[in-house]
């Protein structure tokens, strides 16, 4: 749900007709409800970072107001209101994030990197196999870090690569303010350099479904050059229709 807010957002800054932007709106408050509902502390988070993106991508205007201050005041109604809907709330307690922190980005992985050079190998860094594969795992380790389970699986040459890509991927030229779908590319930059930049803190992020396959429509997304389509001039195609019946 949270991966979906690139989309919708981009989509709302533009969609002109009034009954779609309403539908979007609602997609978007769905949404970030939902995202609540999930309890995840790292989702809330990744939604703060869409507010940051939103704020910053000079794009604002192109929203409409009225619904999006409504929207944000019927989603803290909410979760005021229950406290199910209030899990992130942890997050103040700077304790119990050191700790939470600390069991991810560890000595553990530095260690692990010295043991398994050229990795494990494949499920040997916790990831699940098929049950027909499970026996020929060896001396599986588990480490709640997705940069370990990299360098567990595919060792310290497919780490350099998976880090040499998102580094790619994260220094492409950022989309041009005038473009269409602008708000949506910025935002998909925003969400793809936010996932790996907490992918220590856990596991799943290349083997999540529908969520690794997001990620990556986000890197395309982001990766992609910009095309423009030129439409040629009434006049020059109208030569060029010349010169063809001539030469038939």
């Amino acid at each position: 749900m949270a991966a979906a807010l690139p989309f919708l957002v981009g989509a709302l800054s533009e969609e002109r007709k009034r009954s779609s932007r309403r539908l979007l709106i609602l997609g978007i408050t769905v949404s970030v409800i939902g995202v609540f509902l999930s309890a995840s502390r790292s989702a809330v988070v990744f939604l703060l970072a869409m507010a940051a993106g939103i704020a910053t991508s000079g794009r604002v205007r192109s929203l409409p107001k009225f619904s999006w201050i409504a929207m944000i005041g019927f989603v803290s109604l909410m979760v005021v209101s229950s406290s199910r809907l209030q899990r992130f709330l942890t997050l103040s307690d700077t304790k119990y994030v050191k700790t939470r922190i600390a069991g991810s980005v560890n000595e553990g992985f530095l260690k692990l990197m010295v043991d398994y050079p050229m990795g494990n190998g494949l499920g040997g860094g916790g990831t699940n196999m098929p049950y027909f594969l499970a026996s020929e795992v060896r001396n599986p380790v588990l480490i709640e870090n997705e940069y370990g389970r990299i360098l567990l699986e595919q060792g310290l040459p497919g780490l350099a690569l998976w880090l040499t890509f998102v580094m790619w991927i994260l220094t492409r030229p950022l989309p041009r303010r005038g473009e269409r779908w602008y708000m949506g590319r910025w935002l998909a930059r925003v969400a793809f350099g936010f996932s790996f930049a907490t992918a220590p803190l856990g596991t799943g992020l290349l083997t999540a479904i529908p969520g690794t396959a997001t990620l990556l429509l986000f890197a395309g997304w982001t990766g992609a050059p910009l095309v423009r389509l030129l439409k040629r001039s009434s006049a020059r195609a109208s030569h060029l229709s010349d010169e063809t019946e001539a030469m038939n």
